[in-house]
C-alpha cells in the first residue's frame, strides 16, 4: 500500500466519524467556510 492509498483511507475514516457526529447532533448545526458560506447542515 503506497502513501496515497493510506492517506485516502485516513480521510475516508475521518469523514465517516465527522458524519456520524454531525448527523446525530440535536437541533440545527452547520459547517461554515471561512468566507461565511454554509457548506453543510444537518
Amino acid at each position: 500500500m503506497d502513501k496515497l492509498q493510506k492517506v485516502k483511507i485516513i480521510l475516508q475514516e475521518s469523514k465517516r466519524y465527522f458524519l456520524v457526529i454531525f448527523n446525530q447532533t440535536f437541533g440545527f448545526s452547520g459547517l461554515i467556510h471561512l468566507m461565511g458560506i454554509l457548506m453543510e447542515e444537518n
